[in-house]
């Protein structure tokens, strides 16, 4: 059992290594450096969120109010970005955006339905392109697939499709995340 796990560590490793690879062939040193910073980011916001506890009494006085953005919608992925560059988060979802705050929708992409549901399990934003336009990475289950879809910039005001770029069809996938794997500063 031990040297079967060992075997299957070995080839995960190094499919993870070869997507590592193919990924840092197009990454700028500009990327990388932002990359480090939401993670920090994201780190300091929820991983020390157990250090940063409110008594009962103020969590009593926290108050939460429902948005719905699109009660339609059948996608299960999303992330949230400043889109437009406007200084305001925005929410990417599947064939869509919505421009924060008043969460008007824009047209993104024509999502493929495959096997009667929207592909795209999981979305993480990332400049990939290094153009200072943060783009969606996408990880799917239907189609097996990582993809990069690209914001297309200042061209956004014609709501223009996204370009879809295949980055690896590893198999069939439900999350993903960006981590250095490699401990070089990279994702």
């Amino acid at each position: 059992m031990i040297r079967a796990n060992n075997h299957i560590d070995n080839i995960f490793s190094k499919q993870i290594r070869e997507l590592v690879d193919n990924l840092r062939k197009n990454l700028s040193s500009i990327v990388r450096s932002v990359i480090i910073l939401c993670s920090a980011c994201i780190f300091f916001l929820f991983g020390c969120s157990g250090y940063f506890r409110m008594t009962d009494n103020e969590s009593n006085n926290v108050a939460f109010q429902k948005h719905v953005i699109n009660a339609d919608s059948e996608f299960i992925a999303a992330c949230v970005f400043d889109v437009n560059h406007d200084g305001i988060l925005d929410i990417a979802c599947g064939g869509f955006w919505y421009e924060g705050p008043s969460w008007e929708k824009h047209f993104l992409r024509n999502v493929e339905i495959l096997n009667g549901r929207p592909d795209g399990y999981a979305h993480q934003a990332f400049d990939v392109n290094g153009d200072s336009w943060i783009d969606i990475i996408t990880i799917n289950w239907r189609s097996r697939s990582v993809r990069w879809i690209e914001n297309p910039g200042p061209e956004l005001a014609n709501d223009p499709e996204w370009k879809l770029h295949i980055v690896d069809t590893p198999g069939s996938m439900e999350t993903g995340r960006m981590a250095d794997i490699l401990g070089d500063g990279t994702p």
